[in-house]
């Protein structure tokens, strides 16, 4: 998670979308972070899953989403939020999913749906991809920006 703290001090990140298992807070160097659970305001609990969380508030904007995939996160799982994640993108707004890796040696099964859907809304040039980063077997992330 050095590398998300990093990321944000480069792209002088203000407002975080966390989606997924929460990153500990030091991850994030003191900014204030609305999990999907808390779109609607700071620290408001919103109940539902991501998905439909994230639907009700699509007027909000940030300057990161962060998608920390689950081990074994499907496929329709992780395009659905690449997708609806989408729309609380701006043009600027960098987004990260972990469980991405892009060398053969370190995939697993559990990477299968994350590695899968960054590739196809890749693919479909709904996302520009910046970089990848291998960081162990299964563990790795990519970054980019919506097109």
């Amino acid at each position: 998670m050095e590398r998300v703290k990093t990321l944000l001090d480069e792209y002088q990140v203000k407002t975080v979308m966390q989606v997924g298992t929460p990153a500990p807070p030091e991850t994030y160097g003191g900014r204030a972070v609305t999990t999907f659970s808390q779109v609607s305001a700071p620290g408001e609990w919103v109940p539902g899953n991501p998905i439909d969380t994230i639907q009700a508030y699509p007027e909000k904007k940030f300057d990161f989403i962060f998608i920390n995939n689950e081990p074994g996160y499907s496929y329709d799982n992780s395009l659905g939020l690449l997708h609806i994640c989408r729309r609380l993108a701006h043009k600027d707004t960098l987004v990260v999913m972990t469980g991405i890796v892009s060398k053969s040696e370190n995939f697993t099964w559990a990477n299968d749906g994350a590695v899968r859907a960054w590739g196809d809304i890749r693919e479909d040039r709904l996302l520009s991809q910046l970089f990848s980063e291998d960081y162990t077997v299964g563990e790795g992330l990519a970054a980019g920006r919506y097109v």
